[in-house]
């Protein structure tokens, strides 16, 4: 079944670092550097563990009023955030002793806004729910991890993902948004081999609600990944104004570009290591967490990391009907030791080192 922990597959996070900047995901993923973050990443960090406490286990609202939901920030915000200057394990620089109270007004203004929207709502089948994919193409298996900030039913089977960016980008950017793409791929995914279902069967909803969610998964399972992928729906829910946007749904062109840039990243990426040159990207620099660490330089010290990836391309093979795992891991066979590598590539035959 091959060994689950040996690669680590691109999260929508590790996607948009590289996207951001070369430099940026050289200090993140490859020197690993730890940097304080700001009290706006602190507070959209808090506002997703509060959306997490919004239900009870058996779906209805655990708060009585707008106003009871946004005092509910005030203790975790004081006791555990503000008093350790610390979130989720990560270190917050204040600009000033009064920043953390500030932030938690606003915090708990857009807690207000959420509120009733959310209240109106049936709740989701499943929060902060983990997923590791591979996803099969020409040019070999790609794996995408990460977590599906709520997984819906309405007429369709959806992916809502939280925002906490005051700014609301245009349809032809969210049509364009590769996060949402992985988010398709890795629900389908997960409907195509048959695992959602198996999460459904242990869900403490009303049995109507259960059976309808069955039945839109099974009847979504006689299609292909892509087809799949392409009848779900996809939201974005704006937490600083509790809107929700529906985020045009995937197509055939959003696989194949996307497949395409992961492909050319790791490309490139090889490349990098054996370099130790990672293009800066100056535009980001202003909100860059690594900004009082990094020299606007391109050329990072140190001896190059003998390390490449064979990238010819090939015609991906085909995925068995067995291979598959509780873990929503789908994994391939491999009958050689392949290295341990800093991101995906399941396709290779042989590997340089």
């Amino acid at each position: 079944m091959g060994n689950k922990s040996r690669y680590t597959g691109w999260s929508p996070s590790r996607w948009r670092a590289w996207q951001d900047c070369e430099k940026k995901y050289y200090f993140t993923y490859v020197k690993r550097a730890e940097v304080p973050i700001t009290a706006e990443m602190a507070a959209g960090l808090m506002r997703h563990m509060r959306m997490l406490q919004f239900y009870k286990e058996d779906g209805s609202p655990k708060y009585k009023s707008a106003e009871t939901f946004a005092n509910s920030v005030k203790g975790p915000w004081i006791i555990e955030v503000v008093e350790n200057s610390e979130i989720a394990g990560r270190k917050i620089k204040w600009r000033d002793p009064q920043e953390p109270y500030r932030t938690l007004e606003v915090m708990k203004r857009d807690l207000r806004a959420i509120y009733e929207p959310y209240s109106q709502e049936a709740p989701p089948l499943f929060t902060e729910q983990r997923f590791k994919v591979v996803i099969p193409s020409k040019s070999g298996y790609f794996c995408f991890v990460g977590r599906f900030d709520e997984i819906r039913l309405g007429e369709r089977l959806a992916v809502r993902d939280h925002k906490s960016g005051l700014l609301i980008p245009e349809p032809e950017e969210l049509a364009e948004n590769e996060q949402f793409t992985i988010y398709s791929l890795a629900l389908a995914s997960l409907i195509e081999n048959g695992n959602l279902e198996r999460m459904l069967h242990t869900l403490r909803r009303p049995e109507d609600v259960k059976e309808k969610a069955l039945g839109v998964a099974r009847e979504l399972r006689g299609l292909s990944l892509v087809e799949i992928a392409q009848n779900l729906d996809l939201e974005y829910h704006n937490m600083r104004t509790g809107g929700i946007i529906q985020v045009p749904r995937r197509t055939q062109e959003s696989f194949d570009s996307l497949i395409a840039k992961v492909s050319e990243a790791e490309r490139k990426i090889s490349e990098n290591y054996n370099s130790n040159i990672w293009q800066v990207n100056e535009d980001s620099c202003p909100k860059c967490v690594f900004a009082n660490i990094c020299d606007r330089k391109s050329q990072v010290m140190g001896e190059p990391t003998l390390f490449s990836l064979v990238n010819e391309s090939r015609i991906a093979q085909e995925v068995q009907d067995g291979l598959r795992s509780d873990s929503f891991y789908i994994p391939v066979k491999q009958k050689e030791k392949v290295p341990k590598l800093p991101f995906p590539r399941q396709s290779r035959k042989k590997v340089n080192v």
